[in-house]
């Protein structure tokens, strides 16, 4: 049930003073800036109405809905309380908060350390101002290029004095005549009027329209969310909140600690990329739901958050932790960065084994080659060279990526990073993605983090961007924009440098007057080759060359290209007999894993195996071999679908994988002494041996994968 009331606006500022008119916790925090508060009070003194006031009406000795807190009056954040009983019957603001906030602030209190003023001589449009004292404001204006002097008065000084003198207008507009010594008879008409403006508009008219709610004090878990839901609706109109301001006011009015858990805890976070939207979002991540919206918010999630936030906060600070042991803390703190990645460790951190305290030492061995350490290092830095969580980079930012993302992770709670699985969605997905720290795909890495290790951490904040052989030179000796714009062709420099000094000129010119020391530390930081004559335009082919092997030797440096095997939590792991093969070609499989289908999905999917033959099983799904190798399972697929019955290997009645030699060369269209010189490693395989042979197995098949 809901009653529309009018109300003065003095009226509702002295009940807001008296916290009888307070804010459910909700409520978001002050939106709005000075200049919209600004218009708010021309708005007013102009004669016009606020309606669309929503409030909860709660009644004395009552236990409240919501937690509440007090309106702020300088712009301090206060936090919600949860009285057992109201002292008073008490009114929380549902809707239109800004405006009753701005309306308090203004006449009672400041906003930045500053107050509103009034320029009692004001025509047509009213001027308010905020500042920090009367000197800040102008004397006078210009209008058709005459002087028109200005008369500012102090908001809250006039709101109290008239408060004080029963609301006589002409009393307080006469005493600032007298004080101002106002002599000027149109100025004394427009103080005398802008006063009584002022005084009709605070005390006298009935301006503020608010429906109040009633609730049914019988149902307050039902009369909760049916608040929520109305304050979600009603978000659509005014100042909107975003989806995540949204989820957060959903949570905290099932639970008001949250309140403090958002506003106090998290901020901390600000120097990684953390703050409420993406906690809220990791939270979410935390139940294993990628796709929880505003509407599904349940009191579960609320207590889920509450029940679990010192292991979160713990999990933040471990991430943090790991960010500076390895290297990366720098390029998250200089902000702009995406977080997706870092929600993905953060959940493994959470959901490794041990109590909450326990959380603190997971890597205070990370330089003694742990191994979940190294695997998340391997992955991050991986991921973010080929800007996998790139906007426009493919489908990983987004949902889909994201859900087979978590799936996977949900797999290996308590366990290693998944490293491997990870990097083979994207192996299986088409998306632009390669391990392999080598020239060919430099062109496809994420320029702002090889830049990042290209340079030291800090070496990237304030530069440009700047071609080293000059943009406008190349395109006149008709060199392709890829390779003018290539990696190997940018270096940052700082601006005074890039825009002043250097300019357009050739690199051979530019260094041509360096003195040693300073040439050699230049050519040593931006990774120049030392050969003067790569230097000409010339040259610039060979440049490119030597340049980029330069950038993929220090990435190379950088990066650690080794992560450790994962188990899945619920897998039980079988003890399979090591293949061998003879003379024949033949490999020995177990009786469980003759039907390749079944072995595929359970065997090679369980124990997992090495990036470039988990592409290949994604690939085909057919007979294949599988061996084990410095505890890794290694896995081949031989035979496409389409071909199985070419018979090119063959499980025979003896349990062995035969491997006809002939038939593969006359498959692929090559020479049998190339096929038997690849696959032919004598009487036995030596495991090895394994890893070469599998290799050599996949290098040709490469063509018809």
């Amino acid at each position: 049930m809901a009653e529309w009331e009018a109300l003065k606006i003095h009226d509702v500022v002295q009940d807001i003073s008296d916290n009888l008119i307070v804010l459910p916790v909700i409520q978001r925090s002050l939106v709005w800036d000075e200049e919209k508060m600004e218009l708010l009070f021309d708005s007013l003194l102009k004669g016009n109405s606020f309606g669309g006031i929503m409030s909860l009406e709660e009644e004395k000795g009552a236990q409240p809905l919501f937690a509440f807190r007090q309106f702020s009056k300088e712009g301090e954040l206060h936090d919600s309380n949860l009285p057992s009983v109201l002292d008073n019957n008490t009114t929380l603001i549902i809707d239109g908060q800004q405006r009753l906030q701005a309306f308090y602030m203004g006449l009672k209190g400041g906003v930045n350390g500053k107050n509103l003023y009034l320029n009692l001589v004001s025509q047509i449009d009213y001027d308010f101002e905020f500042a920090g004292q009367t000197s800040d404001l102008a004397t006078t204006r210009k209008e058709d290029n005459i002087e028109i002097p200005m008369i500012w008065y102090l908001v809250p000084d006039l709101y109290t004095r008239l408060h004080k003198v029963g609301n006589d207008d002409y009393r307080v507009s006469s005493e600032i005549i007298k004080i101002r010594n106002i002599q000027n008879e149109t100025l004394k008409e427009l103080v005398i009027s802008n006063v009584k403006r002022f005084e009709r508009a605070i005390f006298g008219s009935k301006s503020l329209g608010i429906s109040k709610v009633f609730i049914d004090q019988t149902n307050p878990d039902g009369e909760r969310r049916r608040m929520v839901e109305l304050f979600r609706r009603l978000n659509d109109g005014g100042t909107r909140l975003s989806a995540f301001d949204l989820a957060a006011s959903a949570l905290k009015g099932f639970d008001y600690r949250l309140e403090g858990f958002l506003r106090h805890e998290i901020p901390q976070f600000a120097d990684i990329g953390f703050g409420q939207d993406e906690v809220i979002k990791l939270i979410f991540l935390l139940q294993d739901n990628h796709t929880k919206e505003v509407t599904d918010i349940k009191k579960e999630d609320a207590e889920f958050t509450i029940q679990n936030a010192p292991r979160i906060i713990r999990s933040l600070e471990v991430l943090r932790q790991l960010l500076k042991d390895s290297g990366l803390y720098e390029y998250y703190n200089a902000g702009g960065r995406s977080v997706i990645p870092l929600y993905f460790v953060a959940y493994h951190i959470f959901y490794k084994n041990g109590t909450t305290d326990s959380l603190s030492n997971a890597y205070s061995n990370y330089d003694a080659n742990n191994p979940d350490f190294t695997n998340i290092r391997q992955w991050l830095y991986i991921s973010l060279l080929n800007g996998v969580f790139s906007r426009g980079k493919g489908w990983i930012p987004y949902i889909t990526g994201v859900r087979k993302i978590l799936n996977t992770l949900s797999k290996y709670k308590g366990n290693l990073f998944p490293a491997e699985e990870l990097f083979s969605i994207y192996e299986s997905h088409p998306l632009i993605f390669n391990r392999e720290i080598s020239e060919p795909n430099l062109a496809n890495w994420d320029m702002t983090f090889a830049f990042y290790l290209m340079y030291n951490p800090h070496g990237t904040i304030g530069r440009d961007i700047d071609h080293i052989q000059p943009k406008s030179l190349l395109q006149q000796a008709n060199i392709s924009a890829k390779k003018i714009h290539s990696l190997s062709n940018y270096q940052l420099l700082d601006q005074g440098t890039n825009r002043v000094i250097k300019r357009a000129k050739e690199l051979n010119k530019w260094l041509a007057d360096w003195k040693e020391t300073e040439l050699n530390q230049y050519l040593e930081k931006h990774l120049i080759p030392q050969d003067p004559n790569l230097w000409l335009l010339d040259n610039f082919d060979a440049f490119l060359s030597e340049r980029s092997k330069m950038i993929v030797e220090k990435i190379q440096q950088a990066i650690p290209t080794v992560s450790k095997e994962s188990h899945k939590t619920e897998s039980i792991h079988p003890q399979v007999e090591k293949p061998t093969v003879n003379m024949s070609g033949a490999a020995q499989l177990t009786k469980s894993q003759r039907d390749p289908e079944k072995w595929l999905s359970e065997v090679a999917d369980q124990n997992g195996c090495g990036h470039e033959f988990r592409q290949i099983v994604g690939a085909m799904r057919s007979v294949g071999l599988y061996a084990r190798f410095q505890n890794n399972w290694w896995i081949v697929m031989f035979t496409p679908q389409k071909n199985r019955n070419h018979s090119l290997f063959e499980v025979g009645a003896d349990l062995m994988i035969w491997i006809y030699s002939n038939k593969i060369a006359n498959y692929l269209d090559s020479p049998i002494e190339d096929v038997k010189k690849k696959l032919d490693f004598g009487k036995q395989l030596d495991p090895k041996d394994v890893p070469q042979w599998v290799e050599n197995l996949q290098g040709l098949f490469s063509t018809k994968t």
